[in-house]
């Protein structure tokens, strides 16, 4: 694999995704509900075939209809919010729940939000400019798993000092303000 396209990949991803990127918020969200490695192979998931799909069919996907992204990010934020606010007693929701309901919750909430976003546009066009699909998804993949460890380090640290209710009233309020943001098409 010649390393320009992978590291351009990974480079210009992982900037892009940093900056102003509601899904920083809702892995935070996620980690305050449910153990790291659950949330981590969800969203891992979500991210490696996200990117497949932009370095496959990347010229489309930017052609999707804005309402439509629109519309289904802000539906599964709001489902996202809903599945949070449920009240489970933090022990039970970090060790004793299912490993597949924690993990495919995040896996939806990454998976259908954000479609066409400036990561997945940025790995289409890089594509198209190296012709070199395998390298671009393994950086922008790589670059989104970055960016992911980075949230997932900071929601870690943050359940250790503040108490499981606030973190749980705190992300239930930040993926509804994602739900009405994405609705309302504010970037």
């Amino acid at each position: 694999m010649h390393s320009t396209p992978f590291l351009a990949a990974f480079a210009a991803v992982f900037l892009a995704e940093m900056i102003g990127d509601r899904s920083l918020f809702a892995i935070s969200s996620l980690a305050a509900r449910f153990s790291v490695p659950r949330v981590a192979a969800g969203i891992g998931v979500a991210f490696a075939m996200k990117m497949a799909v932009a370095v496959l069919i990347g010229r489309k996907l930017a052609e999707l209809s804005p309402s439509l992204i629109a519309a289904v990010s802000a539906t599964t934020f709001f489902a996202t919010a809903a599945v949070l606010s449920t009240r489970v007693r933090h022990e039970e929701a970090i060790a004793e729940g299912p490993f597949a309901r924690g993990a495919s919750i995040s896996f939806a909430a990454i998976f259908f939000t954000e479609w066409a976003d400036i990561g997945q546009v940025t790995a289409a066009m890089l594509v198209a400019r190296f012709g070199a699909p395998f390298a671009v998804w393994s950086g922008a993949t790589l670059a989104l798993f970055t960016k992911a460890a980075i949230a997932l380090s900071v929601a870690a640290g943050l359940r250790s000092k503040i108490r499981h209710d606030w973190l749980r009233y705190g992300a239930c309020a930040t993926c509804t303000l994602l739900g009405i943001l994405a609705a309302l098409r504010v970037d």
